[in-house]
């Protein structure tokens, strides 16, 4: 039985995958079956099913790309793999390995340069029954894709990052703008306790007070085995990350200060993604050994996700640019100066995007509103202060198309994204995309429309 459903994990993406255009039209049921011809699984319509006869997996179709579908795992929004327009892609990489096409009653998956391996057997509906040998070799979905965890505050609370820290085995390597948090101090210090290597990177400029909230985790975590140092105070080092192992990383838009917990609205993000954990992991030690001048570039490997200021601008303004006439586009963000964004988000309404922004009010940006709802935004504002605002909006994110979200510490104005240190990733994960968005929908329509008279109607 385990040898079964070892063989299912691996063989039924393959077969799904090839079985795409079929399975859209075909109202029939086919069998799955390894290369020793054992039936494995099967597909009705759209649902998957294990040999046991459980539904294991469900076909999903792309929304916004009515010729592509999804093949993914019940309870996971997590894509295996995505087929379409004959092209075959790994969900990871995107990459494509191979075409798709019908051939005398066969479903052929052609490689480049490698010839074409058939899939042998067909029942009604056209779709295959049987997969030839070699097939596997040639496309194989790995199980070991990166996952996320997306943990939305105030309503889920910092448990989420408090057993982050507290699972760390080897290392773990923090940078936070603001500490002010007894419970995470004493996870960082109970990880040194037995024996991780806890490294802390803290904030120090004197702005807002900034440094002298942060002394006492300071003191305390040096006082006990934590190596900690103080950023270069010149600008905000704002980011809010935590590395653990070198194998996962958790992206946070929100400080851990617990003054403000219970009203923050913000997101954290985990994730093992290889290159995404890279990047952050060789920035952080750069900074760390660094701290005596500005930061510089982000290391942005490969294949990750990342997005750094110094330099975030342009990104986040291709972003908005990459949003679709007839979508939604949704933000949410605490601070908002920046022309080029303002731009952005004006030239998207005018060509089509409905665009919604939330934000908490505030004065110092009433510029920005009125260039906002003047070009075309709708801008909806929660009360400043809590009580009685049930929310505090310093969340940074956006959601385009309903498939691509960025998140991160990236607020939208000029120094934020130019010159102080912060990170965020922009990624097409659906637990990350659908989560946020839905929120930012949930948030938006909370809030009061901005009224263009300095102030929320």
């Amino acid at each position: 039985m385990r040898r079964r459903l070892s063989l299912l994990i691996y063989v039924l993406p393959l077969v799904l995958v090839l079985a795409l255009p079929a399975v859209a039209s075909a109202s029939s049921s086919f069998w799955v079956r390894d290369r020793r011809g054992h039936v494995i699984g099967s597909v009705r319509g759209a649902s998957v099913y294990g040999n046991s006869g459980s539904r294991v997996g469900h076909l999903e179709n792309d929304r916004l790309q009515p010729f592509q579908m999804w093949v993914l795992r019940d309870g996971s929004t997590q894509p295996i793999a995505a087929a379409g327009r004959g092209r075959v892609r790994q969900y990871v990489s995107g990459k494509t390995v191979g075409t798709v096409a019908k051939s005398g009653g066969h479903w052929v998956v052609k490689r480049r340069n490698h010839g074409e391996y058939r899939l042998r057997g067909t029942v009604a509906g056209g779709c295959p029954a049987r997969i030839a040998a070699g097939a596997v070799r040639l496309l194989c979905w790995s199980t070991t894709a990166p996952t996320y965890r997306l943990t939305t505050v105030p309503e889920a609370g910092y448990q989420p990052v408090y057993r982050f820290i507290s699972s760390a085995r080897k290392t773990l390597d923090m940078t936070m703008y603001s500490l002010v948090d007894p419970t995470a101090t004493a996870a960082l210090i109970a990880d040194a306790q037995r024996g991780v290597a806890v490294r802390v990177l803290l904030d120090s400029t004197s702005a807002g007070g900034n440094k002298a909230a942060n002394q006492p985790a300071y003191n305390d975590l040096k006082a006990h085995g934590v190596q900690v140092r103080w950023a270069w105070p010149g600008v905000l080092w704002h980011q809010k990350s935590i590395v653990r192992d070198a194998r996962a990383v958790a992206v946070m838009t929100c400080n851990l200060d617990a003054s403000y917990y219970p009203v923050i609205r913000g997101w954290i993000v985990i994730t093992n993604k290889p290159a995404t954990v890279a990047g952050v992991e060789a920035t952080f030690n750069a900074d760390f050994e660094k701290n005596h001048g500005p930061p510089t570039r982000g290391v942005v490997p490969k294949g990750s996700e990342l997005i750094w200021s110094p330099g975030a601008q342009s990104p986040l303004v291709e972003l908005i640019g990459s949003a679709r006439p007839g979508t939604t586009l949704y933000a949410e963000d605490e601070q908002l100066d920046s022309a080029a964004v303002d731009q952005a988000l004006v030239a998207a309404a005018k060509r089509g995007v409905t665009v919604d922004l939330t934000m908490s009010d505030s004065s110092d940006w009433v510029a920005a509103f009125n260039t906002l709802v003047a070009g075309g935004v709708h801008v909806s504002l929660y009360a400043p202060t809590s009580p009685p605002a049930p929310l505090y909006i310093q969340s940074k994110a956006i959601s385009v198309n309903d498939r691509t979200v960025y998140v991160g510490s990236i607020n939208f104005t000029t120094p934020m994204m130019n010159a102080d240190r912060n990170m965020g990733i922009i990624t097409t994960d659906l637990t990350v995309v659908r989560g946020i968005r839905s929120t930012m929908a949930s948030d938006f329509a909370g809030a009061t429309p901005y009224g263009g008279v300095g102030h929320a109607d």
